[in-house]
């Protein structure tokens, strides 16, 4: 079983590189929310079942920044010029620059993405390091120069790990949605029992345990009452 976030289950199937699922196996499918299914990526998720989701964001360490973090365009900001840690990544970095504007984050129009382009290369200046890790993300924004990142909720808890309180601010002008995927590789030699594993996954207590130790939100909508209230309502 591999985990694949969703542009990247897209790829996969476009190269034949998935196995199609089988749900007489996997019956516990029936536990994922429909607002996960069925999506643009994977279609009737004939290659992939749902994991986590979450969100993309402005991760601030407050240590460091002298007023409120409200939208994406505070990244601009001449305050962040050499400032700015960016996760890599086309999709959420292009995405988050069409929402700043005022356009669809999964927009194709040329003349939007021009614009998006042309405004990316303004954020050049501000870009301190693009980074593939939280903890590459922690490091930066407290023994580095950094100081503000477009990044994730999972930086914050990094952070806490280190000892350190950062905020997540979700920009008004609105965001990204992310998601990863259970998924199986059309090569592998055991197919069958693959689907056993994604289909134990998908059991609400498992879920709940899963919840519990990476603290992602997740689409299964039997973990909600099976965790800590404290866990349940943190936002």
């Amino acid at each position: 079983v591999i985990v694949l976030n969703n542009e990247y289950v897209a790829v996969a199937i476009q190269e034949e590189r998935l196995a199609r699922l089988d749900y007489s196996v996997i019956t516990n499918f029936r536990n994922i929310s429909p607002n996960f299914r069925d999506l643009a990526y994977d279609p009737q998720n004939r290659f992939s079942v749902p994991y986590n989701w979450g969100t993309l964001g402005i991760v601030v360490n407050p240590e460091k920044v002298s007023r409120p973090i409200t939208k994406w365009a505070d990244l601009w900001d001449t305050e962040f010029i050499g400032k700015v840690v960016i996760w890599n990544g086309i999709r959420m970095t292009v995405g988050m620059t069409l929402k700043m504007l005022g356009y669809d984050a999964n927009s194709t129009n040329f003349d939007e993405l021009a614009q998006a382009e042309r405004k990316l290369m303004e954020l050049k200046p501000s870009v301190l390091a693009f980074v593939a890790t939280s903890v590459d993300v922690v490091q930066l924004l407290t023994e580095g120069d950094g100081a503000i990142a477009l990044g994730y909720v999972g930086d914050l808890f990094t952070a806490q790990d280190a000892g350190f309180t950062f905020e997540y601010i979700i920009p008004e002008e609105g965001t990204v949605l992310w998601g990863d995927n259970f998924a199986i590789p059309a090569n592998s030699p055991n197919i069958y029992t693959a689907q056993v594993f994604i289909n134990y996954l998908l059991r609400p207590d498992i879920g709940a345990k899963i919840l519990e130790y990476n603290y992602y939100s997740t689409p299964n909508e039997g973990v909600s009452q099976l965790v800590a209230e404290e866990l349940r309502n943190n936002p």
